[in-house]
């Protein structure tokens, strides 16, 4: 069993059991920004090595002309990003990783640039293997 810290900083131990649902441990849901984040958001912290994620998100352009929604963490030992980008209004993107992070990884969201548009951004982490 592996122990969770949610965005909200609240630590509990998960060890789904084969045919129940795994723990949403992060969440990113916002709409109609028309601004890049000053910081990334920490969707979740991990607490030792070797736990399974999945991580799902999406960005969605509602006017404009391009936006990148950015998702990092490090797995053995290496920065990862999964940049998500819109080119026009209407657009959308999304995506689903299966992720092994290092242990003590910040498993972070950020939108990253924007440009004259609106979007909404979401992301979602489960903790599949603790």
């Amino acid at each position: 069993m592996g122990q969770i810290q949610n965005a909200s900083g609240i630590s509990y131990t998960r060890d789904p059991t084969p045919g129940t649902f795994a723990a949403i441990v992060g969440l990113d849901n916002r709409m109609g920004l028309t601004a890049a984040d000053t910081s990334a958001t920490t969707l979740c912290t991990t607490s030792a090595a070797g736990q399974l994620y999945r991580i799902g998100a999406r960005i969605f352009a509602t006017a404009g002309t391009s936006a990148t929604y950015t998702l990092t963490w490090t797995e053995d030992g290496a920065a990862r990003t999964e940049a998500l980008t819109v080119g026009a209004a209407g657009t959308e993107y999304a995506g689903t990783w299966l992720i092994q992070p290092d242990n003590a990884t910040n498993i972070t969201a950020q939108l990253t640039a924007i440009s004259a548009s609106t979007v909404n951004v979401a992301a979602s982490v489960e903790c599949l293997k603790g």
